[in-house]
């Protein structure tokens, strides 16, 4: 039985997806395209489910469980879902079509399926083997997208959108101060993930790398299609398995290993935390493009690897 207590207080009634597009379209058409996109999957998860097509009078708590249960086997799905059902509730009853205590009567007390992260693992001692031996056999431009990843910690939609402005061999350092965002797999440009500009200064490996292929750049981008375009999603792929597929062939015979942009990058975080002291986190965080907080919540094990208490209480005695 429906709750009563759900009851609208205005006889206007959409559908939950009618009124879904209708608060996209008036609230979120100015935000990143990344992040409209999501929405719209959303759109179209309840454009596909009966739930979608319930007026919003008919909403009850189970709507939303029901909604989640159809997209269980996919944890973050259902994550994106409570994110847009919620401001969707919210935005009903700003519209003055369902009341102020629907918010807890519709969204409350719901079972998620339970999200685990993929695990962040830094590269293996065969990989960085198969890595060694496979640079000999990337071309100058698959080389150095390699160096810029594995050598200065790049996040991948901040190397796609380097130009050769952005590279200063004179200084060794690579300025990073834009990224890239894909929306229905075409390029455009944006701002740095937190509006960070940073410095990173290029390990001798990169900057070998880019000092022989510099020369060899036509297109506007670093690393650009064969029209000087910058990188569509499909261009990119085309790029990062030529790299891995001559990464994989230097691996042992039945290795499963995935190699991804952010792997590249994460072993780059996970060294600089073990020279934690001689760097500060502060100083790890600024080559990042990270606060300190993220630095401390992400990489605290390795840290606290680093700590000597035995060390400390030493001292501490010394002083008594």
């Amino acid at each position: 039985m429906k709750n009563k207590r759900s009851v609208p207080v205005s006889s206007n009634q959409p559908t939950l997806h009618d009124l879904t597009v209708s608060w996209l379209r008036d609230f979120k058409s100015q935000r990143e395209k990344s992040t409209i996109e999501m929405y719209e999957r959303v759109v179209r998860i309840l454009e596909k489910s009966p739930v979608g097509s319930l007026k919003m009078s008919d909403l009850d708590r189970h709507s939303l469980q029901q909604l989640i249960n159809e997209n269980a086997a996919h944890p973050r799905t259902c994550q994106k879902i409570m994110l847009t059902y919620r401001q969707v509730i919210k935005y009903a009853i700003s519209m003055h079509i369902l009341p102020v205590y629907a918010l807890y009567d519709l969204c409350e007390g719901i079972s998620m399926p339970k999200y685990r992260p993929v695990e962040r693992m830094p590269l293996s001692q065969e990989e960085k083997e198969a890595i060694r031996s496979a640079k000999s056999k990337l071309d100058p431009r698959e080389l150095s997208y390699l160096m810029i990843l594995m050598g200065c910690g790049l996040r991948r939609e901040e190397a796609i959108a380097l130009t050769p402005s952005d590279i200063s061999i004179a200084r060794r350092t690579i300025r990073v101060n834009k990224a890239v965002g894909f929306y229905k797999g075409s390029p455009y440009s944006k701002g740095t993930k937190n509006g960070i500009v940073r410095s990173v200064p290029m390990p001798p490996d990169t900057l070998l790398a880019l000092q022989a292929y510099l020369p060899q750049i036509t297109g506007n981008y670093l690393f650009s299609d064969k029209d000087g375009a910058m990188l569509t999603v499909g261009t990119y792929r085309t790029l990062w398995d030529g790299i891995t597929r001559k990464i994989y062939k230097e691996m042992p015979a039945g290795s499963e290993h995935k190699l991804t942009a952010h792997r590249f990058r994460h072993n780059y975080c996970t060294l600089l935390c073990y020279q934690v002291p001689t760097i500060s986190v502060r100083k790890v965080a600024s080559l990042l493009g990270d606060s300190e907080a993220m630095v401390m919540n992400v990489y605290n094990h390795i840290l606290e690897e680093k700590e000597d208490l035995e060390y400390v209480i030493n001292v501490i005695a010394a002083e008594m």
